[in-house]
């Protein structure tokens, strides 16, 4: 039996609710999405954790594997979601030019744990020895400085694309193809002692104009980033927000491969 805490269905947003989004860019369109339905602060996944449990922020995305750690402090809500359908574009194993081996030494950073966890799934069932090595840098040159492949994630990962890195998997996509669930990567927690309602999250994530958003954000976060437009409006196609079966499915995924690792 699942046991995952979610919140009760409610009304809308008395102007005291804090959400903590997160800062990478398949965020920018949420944030748009959401307006001034709250009070909003963007982060990386560990800050909006530590935030939410000492109560600066009402609501937070956090990666899953946190809430997962956290389930008897946090509950989930049926608000925003970081997931994708099949291709992530953002989750890659990529080297300098080695190709996948036997034995691999991946260097990675501490904001890819959700991702790392997926790939060691499915490196796992490809019969992969493989050990991760913790980097102090996100980019793809500084991660591969010292090993043969790296597991890069995040607008990082979107600069990869065009560059003489080699992209030898979406992670996404690799655990899609194994396993048949779409990859998730973060979802929105609160508090298991919060009251009230916070519905207006999941009105605000599914929204008429989210089309012309992505569009909109694709154009911003290429200036930004420096990343080519053609890219960004194709990740903003790939990365869906709402909170639906495809996402249960993948917790209950999620939640069985712990219990099993335990």
């Amino acid at each position: 039996m699942s046991t995952l805490k979610e919140s009760k269905p409610i009304g809308k947003n008395d102007g005291r609710f804090k959400c903590a989004l997160l800062k990478y860019a398949h965020s920018d369109p949420l944030s748009l999405m959401l307006g001034n339905l709250c009070s909003q602060a963007r982060s990386s996944p560990a800050s909006n954790l530590h935030n939410v449990l000492d109560g600066h922020v009402d609501v937070a995305m956090v990666s899953v594997l946190s809430y997962f750690d956290n389930r008897d402090t946090l509950k989930i809500l049926h608000g925003p979601t970081i997931h994708s359908l099949y291709t992530t574009g953002s989750t890659l194993l990529i080297s300098n030019g080695a190709p996948m081996e036997r034995t691999m030494r991946i260097a990675k950073t501490p904001e890819t744990r959700t991702t790392e966890a997926y790939l060691s799934i499915i490196l796992k069932s490809m019969g992969i020895d493989f050990t991760f090595t913790d980097a102090g840098f996100p980019d793809a040159d500084s991660l591969l400085e010292n090993s043969s492949h790296a597991l890069i994630m995040g607008d990082e990962a979107l600069k990869v694309y065009g560059s003489r890195h080699r992209i030898l998997l979406d992670v996404g996509y690799e655990l899609q193809k194994l396993f048949h669930i779409s990859p998730l990567y973060a979802v929105t927690v609160a508090r298991s002692d919060l009251e009230a309602d916070v519905s207006f999250l999941t009105q605000g994530a599914i929204s008429t104009g989210e089309r012309n958003l992505r569009k909109t954000c694709a154009e911003g976060s290429s200036r930004r980033l420096g990343i080519p437009y053609h890219i960004l409006r194709w990740y903003y196609d790939l990365i869906k927000y709402s909170f639906d079966s495809r996402v249960m499915k993948s917790l209950e995924f999620i939640e069985s491969r712990l219990q099993e690792d335990n």
